[in-house]
């Protein structure tokens, strides 16, 4: 089904070496969590011990400068593992389009004319973007349209309008008055407040997770749509089965570490 990529080695498919790609910057993502969890735990306990002392230690001083590092880290590598995502899924579904029209449709047009089909119908869907591929490919050879209504689907083209921020960045000024705008297609558009505070270690990680969720749910969900067999269903999903709860763990961890902080 997909297209071949020559790796150094060996070849294998444009779509798995994106999401081999991408399931090593989530495995980043998440050692990069667990080092600030253990960092934060060992700094909080020094505070608790130390905190009578007037002049910060220097253990206490290393410990920022390693936390900063880590969450600079972790934010490149969330950063990177939905940018991933987006070029995996785009991947994707470019190579599901030749698959789908060759079994679908050409196995069952004369030989005379199906250049012509093949080259006519590989026009209209270049002129498509990503998401109404997405969308065109269900209605055409799928039993039921695609919901865009959907919870799925939604996150789907959050992670597109946020792999176009980062494509095609606008530069946010901030007015006399505190607040941010950036200009948008001519006009001064207002930065909603969340775009320009920093992210927790927690949301940080949770993005990356519930990008590559999406990843691995929509596929699913267009394979179910189209009735079709899936081929190395390991090499096209990004979280392994196990891998679910180990991440989950690492974000309840931080997350119950992050408020008993800003409580004390």
């Amino acid at each position: 089904m997909f297209g071949l990529l020559y790796t150094g080695d060996f070849y294998q498919s444009q779509t798995e070496y994106l999401v081999a790609s991408t399931s090593t910057y989530l495995d980043l993502c998440y050692q990069s969590a667990c080092a600030i969890y253990e960092l934060a735990w060992e700094s909080k306990e020094l505070l608790k011990t130390r905190c009578s002392e007037p002049e910060r230690l220097p253990i206490d001083q290393v410990l920022d400068e390693n936390m900063g590092a880590r969450y600079e880290e972790l934010a490149m590598h969330s950063c990177t593992t939905k940018l991933y995502v987006t070029f995996s899924l785009e991947s994707f579904i470019n190579s599901l389009i030749p698959y789908l029209i060759n079994q679908r449709i050409l196995i069952h047009v004369d030989d005379e004319v199906r250049d012509l089909v093949l080259h006519n119908m590989s026009r209209l869907y270049d002129r498509l973007s990503t998401l109404d591929k997405w969308e065109e490919v269900a209605q055409q050879f799928g039993r039921k349209k695609l919901n865009k209504y959907s919870v799925l689907w939604k996150k789907v083209c959050r992670l597109y309008r946020y792999r176009d921020s980062m494509v095609h960045d606008k530069p946010v000024f901030i007015l006399r008055s505190g607040d941010a705008v950036r200009v948008k297609r001519g006009m001064l558009a207002q930065v909603q407040k969340e775009e320009i505070e920093p992210m927790t270690i927690a949301q940080y990680m949770n993005d990356a997770y519930q990008a590559c969720k999406a990843h691995d749910d929509i596929i699913q969900k267009i394979y179910d749509i189209l009735s079709v067999e899936k081929e190395g269903e390991q090499a096209i999903f990004i979280l392994p089965r196990n891998y679910h709860r180990k991440i989950k763990n690492i974000i309840k961890k931080i997350e119950d570490l992050e408020q008993e902080i800003s409580q004390d």
